[in-house]
């Protein structure tokens, strides 16, 4: 068996020294951002839970979120105002050591939900960037409606863009479902000729609306959870629906959940507990 020479064993060396140099850079990157999409993520589920927990009026009070761009961390709390919170309920998150804050456009840097409609106390959002590479940023942005989206840097913005609601959430607090008794209500106006269809809380199938087969896919991925309280979801393809509807819960006489008109565009429930739909 041949032994390597020296020359041959210093190549190899070389080459593996190589490699790792160019290798060591990118598997940091990546590291940044996983940490950067983590952070934006937190965020966002901060900013739905203190929502969440106002709409359910838990413990009768508002729930907040403040953001200390000093600290790079943000708390959530609650109270009319950060100053005079109940620090007992307080959590605070920092964001990982790689991400700072770039911006935070919310007055004193803190936003309150509103009881009922769930709506923050101003509009607003939250820029965030990696340290040693600050052109790589993500934002969080919190509508006067209390919508609720985030973006990337390097994908332009396309919150004026028209969508196609094919899969969207609705949230729904500070009700209980008795879900053993009730069931959900879907009116096709159909040009004042309407079809009604009761359904189970969770159902899929298609309706026959003027000799035209309607698909629809609805169910829960929280029902009367004690935290999350009801999150509704709703599937449908203007591709191959053409007829609107409007989605009404039975127990509910504050109104409808959803509206869609026939291209497929929605419209808030009139619904006291109904959120406004969230597009996935």
């Amino acid at each position: 068996m041949r032994a390597f020479t020296l020359i041959e064993v210093l190549v190899t060396i070389g080459i593996l020294v190589v490699l790792g140099a160019i290798a060591l850079p990118v598997s940091h990157y990546f590291e940044e951002d996983v940490a950067l999409n983590n952070a934006s993520q937190q965020i966002t589920e901060t900013l739905r839970f203190a929502q969440n927990k106002t709409l359910a009026s838990e413990g009768s009070g508002s729930y907040g979120v403040f953001f200390d761009t000093n600290t790079s961390a943000y708390t959530f709390f609650k109270g009319a105002n950060f100053s005079q919170r109940d620090t007992a309920v307080d959590e605070l998150h920092i964001l990982g050591k790689s991400i700072e804050f770039s911006s935070v456009t919310f007055p004193a840097g803190e936003v309150v939900f509103a009881k009922v409609t769930g709506f923050p106390s101003s509009e607003g959002s939250i820029g965030l960037k990696v340290k040693l590479r600050p052109q790589k940023t993500q934002s969080v942005f919190l509508g006067s409606s209390g919508e609720i989206n985030a973006s990337v840097s390097s994908v332009p913005s396309d919150l004026a863009r028209v969508k196609d609601s094919r899969h969207l959430h609705i949230a729904y607090a500070g009700r209980a479902i008795a879900t053993g008794t009730e069931t959900l209500k879907i009116t096709f106006p159909n040009s004042g000729n309407p079809v009604v269809q009761n359904v189970p809380l969770a159902w899929e199938g298609s309706v026959d609306v003027g000799g035209q087969a309607q698909k629809l896919k609805i169910h829960t991925h929280f029902l009367n959870d004690p935290v999350n309280s009801t999150l509704f979801s709703m599937h449908r393809d203007k591709r191959f629906n053409t007829k609107g509807f409007y989605l009404e819960l039975s127990g509910d006489s504050s109104g409808n959940l959803i509206t869609y008109d026939d291209q497929g565009q929605t419209t808030k429930g009139t619904s006291i507990y109904a959120s406004l739909p969230e597009l996935q």
